[in-house]
């Protein structure tokens, strides 16, 4: 899943977001990505699949609010990914500060 990572990041810095929708995904804007960087994503579309989420709910479950935040997943090779999207009303992003203390 590293390569996948890597290449989310490369994206990333070239100005494309990736979006997910079911089996699908969109690259914008088309005109920033690069041949081998089209080639890449199609190699890699499975392990990319599982690091985009899916879009947001429309609306919370539990409050039926409708703004959303996503944090990142560290994983303990070093790489990080999109976290789950979650419900601002019913939990508010803290601190990363104090979410994440030195030690």
């Amino acid at each position: 899943m590293g390569a996948a990572a890597d290449l989310l990041s490369e994206l990333t810095a070239a100005g494309v977001t990736v979006t997910r929708k079911g089996d699908r995904l969109r690259l914008a804007p088309p005109q920033a990505v690069s041949a081998s960087l089209l080639v890449a994503v199609r190699e890699n579309k499975a392990a990319l699949l599982r690091l985009v989420p899916e879009p947001a709910p429309v609306r919370c479950f539990t409050c039926h609010g409708a703004d959303f935040w996503r944090g990142l997943v560290h994983y303990t090779d070093g790489t990080q990914a999109p976290g789950p999207w979650v419900c601002r009303r019913c939990h508010p992003p803290g601190d990363p500060c104090r979410m994440f203390p030195t030690l």
